[in-house]
This record gives structure tokens, C-alpha cells and sequence, in this order.
């Protein structure tokens, strides 16, 4: 079996907030000849995920080309599906259309890796992780990728929290990005909370900070701004970044009040996580067993939808153990389907990862794009 990618040794660090303190062990794959189990009906997955070392950044302060932009350049009117990928030494955020052609990198030449895109609700602009010399940021792109620079930057003001960003998720209005910010001291992560910055002002607020011995990932706004939907996972000691996770679950929050307290949506023994809410609607969609936490379990990774309140739980795919597995999803910007990461399980390689639809949540049809991908997201666009 070949080495991890770099997707996979990221994944894993974030997921348990030790990504900005070491890069020396990975998740291995897991690998099975299964097949999926009956009521799926998939179209097949070919090849076998790219591998690629981890490299260091080529200066201390990070840098863009001078000059880039996407060829063919993306544009409000045609949707383009933004995801993450590797290149040489790094991971990059890539842009393709639907149907998996004219795939690029959105910033070729960047001295920096990239993660976890996220489409501005005009379609206009993307958010992204950067992995600097200055610490871990949260950056906006043109979606033709030009005018690439930080946004939400790693703070030393414990005041209000410190340490390293990640994980954003723009407000339905465009004003505003949620996401995550890391504080990890000697010992671990000493505290994980939710903010929320006003992009045009800079101003920022703590919306909820996790208990201890708990990790906090993948905030997302409802249509209506008021309420924010993220994953808390625990762990059985505060060594969240040496740990086994006990437990996670979906989580809802007022983003509008202080000092709110989360409703918890679903039992911490389902291993929830990766949430999305659903465009003018109250369903929320989400996974289990996420990878790089969950990378060595042979657990069902599927997709499920739940209401805001905890009602109506239901089974989107019916995966069983050691076959393929649906992760990572978010609603497409109508709200009809859903995009995800379909990961295989063949015998004898790693498992590709590629994004995969599912048009009609009730039909069980994936429609796989073939291309290698990881958090995948769909563009909105205008009429």
C-alpha cells in the first residue's frame, strides 16, 4: 500500500485539534474487497487515491503569484464544485464542473496548503484553511482565483481566545464567517470555541466555547442566520490530541445571544459529525464516523438527515461495515440534493476518494463524478 496523502494526514489533525503540533504520524488507510451493501446503487469507483509526501513551506511568510487566474475562469452563472486535493508537497483547493471536467488548481503556486473551501452564497468568492508561516488562517479568494489574501488571522488575544483558525462557513448574508479557533497549550488543547467575525469590520465574538476534554469542528448557518450547526466530539481526557474519541454528535446554537448553550441533536454513540443545514429548509444532513478520527474502524460511514429539534432522524445511505463509505456532505445550494466524498474500499490499495451526488435523497442513486476529491461544495449561483 502506498503512503497516506496529505488530505489524510490533515484530516487526521484536525479532527483531533494536533494538527499544528505535529506532522509526524499518519492514519493508515483501511482497505477491504467488500462491496456495498444492497439498496445503493452506486456507479463504480475507478483508480486509486494520488499519494504525496508532506513538504515545508518555501518561506517563512506565505505568497501567491502575482498574477493568477483559473483557466477557464469560473463565473456566477454555471456552478463549479470547489474541493480539496494534493499537490506536490502540499494540499491545494481545486475547482472542476459538475460532470468532473476542467478540473484546476483555484491557486497554482501558492507556498502554502489549503483545506476546507467554502463557497460565498453569491458564488463569488471562496474561504479556505491556509496552513502559513504565520499559523494556521482562514483566507478569501475570487473564485478565479485572484486577490487571495487573509481573512480571519491566528490570534494571540487570549481575552477573547487564541491560537489557530480553521473550518469557515460564511453567513447567508455574506457578512459574516463562523468557524473554529484553536488554543493548544503544552499539554493539549486547552480550549476550543466557535466564533463568529464580521468580515467588513474585523470585529469578532466567541459564540460557544467547548467543555473540557471536548473538540469542536464544522460550524454552518441555517438559511435564516439565527442558528449555527457544529460537531463536539469528546475524549476521555483532556489530551484531546493524543486520545481516542469517545463520542460525537450534532449540535445546534443560537448565533445571535451570548454565553448560548447547544441543543444536542444526536446520541454521542452515533459518532456524528460533518453537518450541513439545508438552504430554506429545517433539515440538516450529516455523516458517521468521520475519516482521519475514524480512519482505522471498519464502523458504516453514511449520511443521515435530522430537524433542527432532534425529530425525524432517517437514513439517507445504508453502507455496513468494512464496505464504502459516504462522508463529508453539504446540501447543494437548492437544497435538492446533496454533494458528499464517496470513499471505496478495494483490496490491495488506498481507498480513492472522490466527490459523488446524490440528486434525490429518497432514491439512493449516487451519481459518481470519478474524480479524486475531498470536501467537495457546490456553487451557488445566480439566475
Amino acid at each position: 500500500m502506498s503512503s497516506p496523502s496529505t488530505s489524510d494526514r490533515r484530516r487526521h489533525r484536525t479532527k483531533i485539534a494536533a494538527r499544528f503540533i505535529t506532522t509526524l504520524v499518519a492514519a493508515a488507510l483501511v482497505t477491504s474487497g467488500c462491496a456495498p451493501s444492497q439498496g445503493a446503487t452506486i456507479s463504480p469507483i475507478v483508480g486509486s487515491t494520488p499519494s504525496t509526501q508532506p513538504g515545508s513551506l518555501s518561506s517563512p511568510t506565505p505568497s501567491v503569484p502575482a498574477s493568477v487566474a483559473s483557466e477557464p475562469a469560473p463565473d456566477t452563472h454555471e456552478p463549479w464544485i470547489a474541493y480539496q486535493w494534493t499537490r506536490p508537497g502540499a494540499d491545494g483547493i481545486y475547482l472542476m464542473r459538475p460532470d468532473g471536467s476542467d478540473a484546476h488548481e483555484l491557486i497554482p503556486g501558492a507556498d502554502f496548503s489549503s483545506y476546507h473551501p467554502d463557497w460565498s452564497p453569491d458564488g463569488a468568492q471562496i474561504a479556505f484553511d491556509a496552513e502559513t508561516g504565520e499559523g494556521n488562517e482562514i483566507w478569501v479568494v475570487n473564485a478565479d482565483g485572484t486577490n487571495a489574501a487573509a481573512t480571519v488571522r491566528r490570534s494571540t488575544d487570549c481575552a477573547i481566545s487564541c491560537g489557530d483558525v480553521a473550518l469557515p462557513a460564511w453567513s447567508p448574508d455574506g457578512s459574516k464567517l463562523a468557524f473554529v479557533r484553536f488554543h493548544l497549550g503544552a499539554s493539549g488543547l486547552d480550549a476550543a470555541v466557535i466564533e463568529v467575525q464580521d468580515i467588513a469590520s474585523g470585529d469578532r465574538r466567541v459564540l460557544f466555547k467547548a467543555p473540557s476534554k471536548t473538540a469542536l469542528n464544522y460550524p454552518r448557518w441555517s438559511s435564516d442566520g439565527r442558528s449555527i450547526v457544529f460537531e463536539m466530539t469528546r475524549y476521555p481526557d483532556a489530551q484531546v490530541t493524543t486520545g481516542t474519541a469517545t463520542g460525537s454528535a450534532i449540535a445546534v446554537i443560537d448565533a445571535s445571544g451570548d454565553d448560548a448553550k447547544p441543543d444536542i441533536l444526536t446520541d454521542w454513540s452515533m459518532y456524528a459529525t460533518y453537518p450541513d443545514w439545508r438552504a430554506g429548509a429545517d433539515g440538516i444532513v450529516f455523516s458517521t464516523y468521520d475519516l482521519g478520527e475514524f480512519q482505522a474502524t471498519d464502523e458504516p460511514s453514511n449520511l443521515y438527515t435530522i430537524d433542527p429539534d432532534g425529530a425525524h432522524l432517517k437514513t439517507v445511505t445504508t453502507f455496513g461495515k468494512a464496505e464504502q463509505r459516504a462522508t463529508q456532505p453539504t446540501w447543494t445550494p437548492d437544497g435538492a440534493g446533496i454533494i458528499f466524498t464517496l470513499v471505496g474500499q478495494q483490496a490491495g490499495m488506498d481507498n480513492p476518494r472522490q466527490a459523488a451526488f446524490l440528486q434525490d435523497t429518497g432514491s439512493g442513486f449516487i451519481d459518481n463524478i470519478g474524480v479524486a476529491a475531498t470536501h467537495p461544495r457546490l456553487q451557488p449561483v445566480t439566475p
